[in-house]
């Protein structure tokens, strides 16, 4: 079969925590949790540009990019990281590499995360975090009918606070605070229920927001 002329339609629905124009001395007051979470998401983005030069398309909130505007969205972007990338170097971030025991309240089986769920089921039990900056690591290891496996989620951490996309779902954002070593997560209620598809039942704002995950520090 001929495939000359094949347009690769790639469609994305990013949310923006902070907005893309926020100026550097509002970035200097914004939460820990909306650096990182935006920090997060241009990352995202960042991901899934080769795509458009593929021919596919992206859509974001304010705007839609193709391969007509890549370069010059391309060029916003690195200055718009380069900017969150300079607001969190100077905010400082916590040391949080190492190896940690994760367990999971019993409403994250209730919410649609394959991490959460994942981890309250038992299959994920230990969580290397590795740290290079701000920018982080997470590998989950788990057992899956006897067999062993693992599995890699990027994260960002600003100050005590750390934020990371579920495993299987980039729009299902989760938020860690560390305190004494101990990381409590939670999933981003508010920004999970606001970019929910109408045609799909949303999770519970309830269970989503008992779902907790703790990771206690241990020793490989």
């Amino acid at each position: 079969m001929n495939r000359a002329g094949v347009v690769l339609i790639f469609v994305v629905a990013f949310p923006t925590t902070l907005h893309t124009q926020t100026s550097a001395a509002a970035l200097r007051t914004a939460s820990a949790a909306d650096l990182a979470t935006s920090y997060r998401e241009l990352r995202q983005i960042t991901d899934h540009l080769p795509l458009v030069e593929r021919g596919g398309t992206v859509h974001l909130p304010d705007r839609t990019i193709t391969r007509d505007n890549l370069e010059q969205f391309k060029a916003e972007l690195a200055d718009e990281l380069a900017v969150l990338e300079t607001t969190i170097t100077d905010r400082g971030y916590a040391t949080v590499s190492g190896t940690y025991a994760a367990k999971a309240a019993a409403a994250c089986k209730k919410i649609p995360s394959g991490w959460a769920h994942s981890i309250e089921a038992g299959t994920i039990r230990r969580i290397v975090i590795s740290q290079e900056a701000f920018e982080l690591q997470l590998v989950q290891e788990f057992t899956i009918e006897g067999q062993p496996g693992t599995f890699e989620i990027r994260g960002v951490i600003v100050d005590s606070t750390l934020a990371f996309d579920d495993m299987m779902n980039s729009d299902f954002g989760f938020v860690g605070q560390v305190v004494g070593g101990t990381i409590t997560v939670r999933p981003q209620v508010d920004q999970i229920l606001a970019a929910w598809p109408d045609w799909i039942k949303a999770p519970s704002r309830k269970d989503l927001s008992r779902c907790e995950v703790t990771l206690a520090p241990r020793t490989p």
